[in-house]
């Protein structure tokens, strides 16, 4: 058999199309195996590089019709003195394809490692602090966190939309849909990415649902993963510093804390008030009620006080019945005014919880310029043993006249 001609069979069969044009460009020879549609072949010309002598050139084509991506070898050769052109067509749609895919996959290798790196950086800040790095990594314009503590009845919500706020209220009957929500979930244009529980706490992490979003990430069992452990981490941190730093029975300061900021005199602010609490008779009620009895009314003086406490105003227990508040940069009419203020409370607490009644004596000290803490803490000292007494020496003359 001629050689030209198995080289020519075999190349018609397995080397892919092949397309013969003149210098003209008029399709002299086109084979079945090109494969390419009507309208990718009038590309074909339009695309094909215009060669002489016997140069050479390597190019792509797409066919959109048929889906379908071809490696073109294009070479010039001079027969009885006319130009042709010699094309080669390979099929290699799978090839670009597997090309793709790696091009995609190691683009989603480097997209979950930047955003790993970047939890990594805030993983010892507050438990909301993934919120930018998820809404980069989904491209959402916002991402919300929403936690319900469940003993404190408040809401917690952190809001990521370019900037990070953070939200705390009482906890209403409409600030529950999110705890009501699954994976994967829509509601008022947001997207619920997790929404799980714990011992005391309810969570829940919505994205918006922005133009470009991203549901592959969204959907990443993996990013799921980081997320929620990133998140209930934080809870558990929080959780032990605050224990760390708070008495478990009232949730004020504890006497550690107390130790703590006395030292620093309370951050030194321009004026202080110092209160010194005591509660009458726990030991008596500890010995005839038992202890129940006795955590009853130091809750009810914890309870007390607590409307009042906040950034200047701080409260502490630092023993089994007594209790400090230090006031800070408030005026000194408005400092004791507070001490009647607990009272009336206290008197309310009362009223409506007789079971165990509770009764504090309080000494108030006001300093302000060059004033010395320890100073003032005595005094305050001073003043909550002196009501003390008149309080008893009061009753026991009320048990006289009965």
């Amino acid at each position: 058999m001629d050689t030209e001609l198995i080289v020519g069979d075999f190349m018609k069969r397995e080397i892919g199309g092949i397309i013969v044009a003149d210098e003209s460009e008029n399709i002299l020879y086109s084979d079945e195996r090109s494969g390419l549609s009507d309208h990718a072949l009038k590309r074909f010309l339009q695309r094909a590089p215009r060669l002489s002598g016997r140069e050479r050139k390597t190019w792509e084509l797409t066919d959109s019709d048929l889906d379908k991506y071809f490696r073109i070898l294009s070479v010039a050769e001079e027969f009885e003195g006319k130009l042709y052109i010699c094309h080669f067509v390979n099929d290699v749609s799978e090839l670009a394809n597997l090309s793709k895919n790696i091009s995609e996959y190691s683009k989603k290798i480097s997209d979950f490692s930047d955003f790993q790196s970047k939890i990594l950086k805030v993983i010892s800040k507050p438990y909301d602090s993934f919120l930018p790095a998820l809404a980069e990594l989904c491209r959402s314009s916002e991402a919300v966190i929403r936690m319900e503590h469940k003993s404190e009845n408040k809401m917690i919500a952190t809001i990521y939309d370019g900037e990070t706020r953070r939200e705390v209220h009482s906890l209403g009957d409409g600030d529950t849909f999110a705890f009501s929500m699954k994976r994967f979930d829509r509601v008022d244009g947001y997207r619920c990415f997790i929404c799980e529980s714990t011992a005391d706490r309810r969570y829940a992490v919505l994205l918006k649902d922005t133009e470009g979003f991203s549901e592959e990430y969204f959907k990443d069992i993996s990013v799921y993963n980081v997320i929620r452990l990133y998140v209930e981490n934080g809870m558990l941190r929080e959780k032990i510093i605050y224990e760390s730093l708070h008495d478990k029975l009232t949730g004020l300061y504890n006497a550690s804390t107390y130790s703590q900021m006395a030292e620093d005199d309370f951050g030194r602010p321009g004026t202080i008030a110092v209160y010194i609490a005591g509660v009458s008779d726990l030991e008596y009620m500890n010995d005839h009620y038992g202890n129940e009895a006795g955590d009853a009314i130091i809750k009810k003086a914890a309870e007390s006080l607590r409307p009042e406490l906040g950034d200047n105003i701080l409260g502490f227990r630092i023993g089994g019945d007594k209790f400090v508040i230090v006031a800070k940069d408030i005026p000194e009419e408005d400092a004791r005014k507070l001490v009647q203020v607990w009272k009336d409370r206290l008197a309310l607490l009362n009223s409506t919880d007789g079971r165990f009644r509770c009764t504090i004596s309080c000494g108030m000290a006001y300093g302000t310029g060059d004033y010395d803490t320890d100073r003032l803490l005595e005094q305050a000292d001073v003043g909550m043993y002196r009501e003390k007494r008149r309080l008893k020496e009061e009753l026991i003359r009320k048990a006289a006249v009965r």
